[in-house]
């Protein structure tokens, strides 16, 4: 703001100046008068201080005013929900806007590895988000004090965050993959094309010390396979598929690098969609009448029919918990699909719907939180986040009008995939920070210099590791 001092003599005389000031929100580290057409350089002089070193150049050309630019700290109370948030400082005079980018730089509080690519963005108090708008050119330098630097145009809070790495897992050959499953120990399951001109695809199993390991398709006369859930101890299900496009279950024990075909419950195909650390599979099958059911597969009982909800004739199981929980879908009386949970043989029980017809659980955690989606009221498909008590809450769209919930952690931490408002399909991520729900586009936490669109997360571990797939390549995608 521009103050007018007025200095008055003891004998009455008195002279105006005009000079620039700055009110900010917390202390100021660093405050200095920028010149026009000057090179001005602000630096903060603070050991101790995480912001210790950081400073603000001004070029010549940014500023047509003398202006009081300021360095001082980040509330504490804006909350980063997607970004990892790794310093920040609020930079004034707030909501300047300058005609050149002036370049921040800013000690890094923890380090990344080199030639990392870091990101910046700034707090939109009126949006109540961060942004990139008016960043570029975000740079980590390694060297003596890890700092990052990046150019800006205009000024308000700023944060400096970590870019979470992502990993392309190649292919088994072909031109396209897909990551479907992770394990605590950053094992990867997923399937993968094999060849560039032939649509043949081969389950595969992924490590960081071994790449994409082809795990076949376990009978001679199958022409594709597709992995699915991974275990702790790094098995695969999934499924085989015939000529005819018929499937059969499979369970692909690592250890033994042995695939075993489950068969089916008297029908001519099934699929496994979950593994637990026991080795239970849970899947579903067809009968003798083509009619559809839910199954749990172990190696001393086999293939189980798990049961049906009350006078529906379909059901299929897609997760279970190392508690042996198990979660899919059931057919109801009215013919409609409602989540459904199993703790056993016959024990069938439905959790509802978001309020529309059909609905289906995809992943369940080992305190019995459920993820999966449902058809709503007005008929779109939401992903959902369950638990007892409270029960199914609709978790929203990235804009668009469809979503589905596909795994979820032990810190309740929900991967899928949605619709934006443009119609495309993205991966997301859903997640509670200080009480507050944060349904997240998973592109605005990678390096937007790569190229790549995340267009789905399949599953995440502990760590909260995802896996998925960009517009053709398998993905993991890791936090820093």
């Amino acid at each position: 703001y521009p103050a007018r001092l007025i200095v008055t003599t003891e004998r009455g005389s008195s002279a105006t100046a005009i000079a620039p000031i700055t009110i900010t929100r917390r202390p100021i580290l660093a405050a200095g008068i920028a010149e026009p057409a000057k090179s001005n350089s602000i630096v903060v002089v603070a050991p101790g201080d995480p912001l210790d070193g950081a400073s603000v150049d001004v070029p010549p050309s940014a500023i047509s005013t003398r202006t009081v630019v300021t360095i001082g700290s980040l509330p504490d109370v804006l909350d980063v929900p997607l970004l990892t948030l790794v310093n920040g400082a609020e930079l004034g005079p707030d909501g300047i806007m300058f005609s050149a980018p002036v370049h921040v730089s800013m000690p890094s509080l923890i380090s990344l590895p080199p030639g990392s690519t870091p990101g910046a963005a700034f707090f939109d108090e009126t949006l109540g988000e961060w942004r990139r708008d008016g960043i570029s050119d975000a740079v980590y330098l390694s060297s003596g004090v890890p700092t990052i630097e990046f150019n800006a145009t205009h000024f308000t809070f700023h944060g400096l965050t970590a870019t979470w790495p992502v990993t392309q897992l190649g292919t088994l050959g072909g031109v396209g993959s897909e990551a479907t499953g992770i394990n605590d120990n950053g094992e990867v399951c997923g399937f993968s094309l094999i060849f560039v001109s032939a649509n043949y695809r081969h389950a595969f199993r992924w490590n960081a010390v071994d790449g994409q390991i082809d795990i076949g398709i376990g009978d001679g006369n199958a022409l594709r396979s597709y992995g699915l859930d991974i275990n702790a101890d790094g098995d695969v299900v999934g499924y085989i598929e015939f000529d005819d496009l018929t499937k059969e279950a499979f369970f692909y024990d690592t250890s033994a690098d042995d695939m075993t075909l489950l068969g089916t419950l008297g029908g001519d195909e099934s699929r496994a969609w979950g593994v637990n650390d026991s080795g239970v599979v849970v899947g579903d099958s067809t009968l003798a009448n083509g009619s559809r059911r839910a199954f749990m597969w172990d190696s001393t009982n086999g293939m189980q029919d798990l049961g049906l909800l009350l006078l529906g004739d379909d059901a299929s199981a897609q997760d279970i918990n190392n508690s042996g929980t198990i979660v899919g879908s059931s057919q109801n009386l009215a013919g409609n699909y409602d989540v459904c949970r199993w703790t056993g043989v016959g024990t069938a029980q439905s959790l509802g719907s978001l309020g529309g017809d059909d609905a289906e659980a995809t992943g369940i955690n080992s305190t019995g939180r459920i993820t999966g989606y449902s058809e709503t009221s007005s008929g779109e498909v939401h992903a959902f986040f369950f638990r007892p008590g409270p029960g199914m809450e609709d978790i929203g769209t990235l804009g668009g009008t469809t979503s589905i919930g596909r795994a979820i952690n032990n810190s309740n931490e929900i991967v899928g995939q949605s619709t934006t408002a443009s119609g495309e399909f993205h991966a997301f991520l859903w997640h509670k920070v200080t009480g507050q729900d944060y349904l997240d586009d998973l592109n605005e936490a990678i390096d937007p210099g790569l190229g790549l669109t995340l267009t789905d997360a399949w599953d995440m571990n502990a760590d909260g590791s995802i896996v998925g797939k960009e517009t053709l390549e398998a993905v993991l995608i890791e936090r820093p």
